[in-house]
């Protein structure tokens, strides 16, 4: 998973900037935009942020929405939401891309 702060590993691992992530990178590969490899680096980031889905199917450390500010700490402390629809879209964008991804992994399993 992405952290909150991407460049801060002390910032807790946040589910919607990891659901933005594996979106792009499986959007990039199925569109062709970038080598089908990179798909693996979508794939981690899916099976991640999957083990963070609650049993009754909620997703947590989700970032409310953020202004731009000068101090850290700012972004340090923005309160972490159970289904807030910053992390809920992208989940489920993410995951019609692993959707759509699937040929793609199933492809690079059989060249290992």
């Amino acid at each position: 998973m992405w952290h909150q702060l991407l460049d801060k590993p002390d910032s807790y691992l946040e589910s919607s900037v990891t659901a933005m992530y594996v979106y792009t990178v499986a959007k990039a590969v199925n569109e062709g935009w970038i080598s089908k490899r990179f798909i693996t680096i979508a794939q981690r980031g899916w099976d991640a942020l999957s083990k963070k889905v609650t049993p009754d199917g909620q997703i947590p450390d989700i970032c409310i929405g953020t202004s731009v500010e000068e101090d850290i700490s700012y972004y340090y402390n923005r309160p972490r939401e159970l289904n807030d629809t910053h992390g809920l879209g992208a989940f489920l964008m993410a995951g019609a891309e692993m959707i759509r991804a699937k040929d793609k992994l199933v492809d690079l399993g059989r060249r290992r």
